[in-house]
């Protein structure tokens, strides 16, 4: 039974509202709702812009040798050339390192 029939349009109009606002809360199926990137999908993107960040960065403060260095690092040991990656953005950040011009 539906709501306007148990408790009658006239007479209760806040359970009407009650139950349009229910409706509204409601998740849509996969198929009706809007075109909304995924959780994935956005960490997937904040990744991205993320790396893109780091390697202007990097590609700013250091010179093609150096930047060779640090990928042969990386393919040896990962986990201390992020770390190296990370001193060097830091720094940069702080202003303590510049780019090649200086």
């Amino acid at each position: 039974m539906y709501a306007t029939q148990k408790h009658g349009l006239r007479n209760n109009s806040l359970t009407i509202s009650k139950w349009i606002t229910r409706l509204g809360t409601c998740q849509l199926p996969f198929w009706d709702a809007p075109n909304q990137p995924s959780k994935e999908e956005e960490m997937q993107q904040q990744r991205q812009r993320q790396e893109e960040f780091k390697n202007q960065v990097l590609n700013q403060i250091l010179d093609q040798q150096a930047r060779a260095r640090l990928s042969t690092l990386s393919l040896a040991k990962p986990e201390k050339a992020q770390a190296v990656e990370g001193m060097l953005i830091n720094m940069a950040r702080m202003g303590r390192i510049g780019g090649e011009n200086q």
